[in-house]
């Protein structure tokens, strides 16, 4: 990355590669990120999921009506997951209540409602809908599974397209940085150096992510070691083609041109 020769070859002879390039880098550095936070899903699964449903009432909503295990003499039935200290839902289908109103629950659940602090809403559309805490456990470990490939997929989709505006972004200042002369350096050209500049930066915020700790101005340091990049890259650029590309815009073959010293 930082020889100049190679540098040259990205300015000159990498049109069109840039963003397969980003694509790539993009990949890789979401593989161990997606694996750090799939490892963390599954062990929240395994080992706090348990706890979190104890006390969780069993429902099932049947043509819009709510029907549940939990007796008319308890309710209103107030439900705080295991580990927590504030409930988290109400349940009463006997009428008695009907708003949250002077409650701590931010969720409300009715005969045919789910009413929350922005108003109810009506359950008449859903035909059937079961769940119970063993159930609740069977679809998390199902989800263990099949998070982390979600996760990666939109992940990546959010980063490359993030990145792909940000060597944009940065192709212009590289552009910017010849009195936008093309005939240096182009704005695809710009494009490309801006990929190499944000490689490193991708690289070494990959490690710092997987962290347990967070680094006090971490993205104005990557700002900072792009733009290096980015400068040093078009000054190389400015020196101007490699012989091969210099005799082909005199009009000439590259076996004419002198060889490198």
């Amino acid at each position: 990355m930082f020889d100049k020769g190679f540098i040259r070859d990205v300015v000159y002879r990498w049109p069109g590669a840039g963003l397969i390039y980003l694509h790539l880098v993009v990949a890789i550095i979401w593989i161990p990120l997606t694996a750090q936070v799939g490892w963390r899903f599954h062990s929240w699964v395994q080992d706090e999921a348990p706890t979190w449903v104890q006390g969780m009432p069993a429902l099932t909503v049947e043509d819009g009506a709510v029907y549940t295990s939990i007796s008319r003499d308890r309710m209103p039935y107030s439900w705080t997951p295991g580990g927590r200290t504030e409930p988290v839902l109400v349940l009463d289908t006997t009428g008695r209540t009907t708003s949250l109103e002077g409650r701590d629950e931010p969720l409300l659940i009715t005969r045919d409602a789910l009413i929350t602090r922005d108003g109810p809403v009506s359950l008449d559309a859903v035909p059937f809908f079961y769940v119970d805490p063993e159930l609740s456990l069977m679809t998390l470990d199902s989800a263990a599974l099949w998070f982390p490939v979600m996760y990666y997929l939109c992940a990546f989709l959010v980063s490359v397209t993030w990145r792909c505006l940000q060597c944009m972004a940065y192709g212009l200042i590289a552009w910017g940085m010849v009195g936008f002369d093309s005939q240096i350096v182009s704005f695809g050209a710009g494009m490309r150096v801006a990929a190499m500049a944000i490689t490193g930066v991708l690289y070494l915020d990959m490690v710092v992510s997987l962290l347990p700790f967070d680094v006090p101005g971490w993205g104005f340091v990557c700002f900072l070691l792009a733009m290096g990049y980015l400068y040093w890259a078009v000054k190389v650029a400015k020196e101007g083609p490699p012989p091969d590309v210099a005799a082909w815009r005199r009009g000439g073959t590259p076996e004419e041109a002198p060889a490198p010293s």
